[in-house]
């Protein structure tokens, strides 16, 4: 089904924040609502705390993981005998 134009919809769009009714020198300013001005800074610290503590906690689950990779390959793979082949590949070699 298309949808329909905007001019055929069966309402009008209104803003749904009323207009402002007071004239600028009646308006509150954003610092003069602000309660407890030392809350926003115990907020900031609490959140560098938060961030700290899941840095470290990243920086632990990723160390936690290279040791467990060396070790899976010092299990499975160390011990698994290799063979180097040098070889230069041209035509007096023999290979090829």
């Amino acid at each position: 089904m298309a949808p329909r134009p905007a001019s055929r919809l069966p309402f009008t769009y209104r803003s749904s924040t009323p207009p402002l009714l007071f004239p600028a020198r009646h308006r509150l300013n954003r610092d003069d609502m602000e309660v407890d001005p030392g809350l926003r800074q115990l907020m900031e610290a609490e959140a560098v705390r938060r961030e700290e503590v899941a840095r470290l906690e990243l920086a632990w689950e990723s160390e936690r993981q290279r040791l467990g990779l060396a070790k899976l390959r010092a299990y499975f793979l160390d011990n698994v005998e290799t063979e180097r082949v040098v070889g230069g590949g041209g035509p007096r070699d023999g290979i090829g």
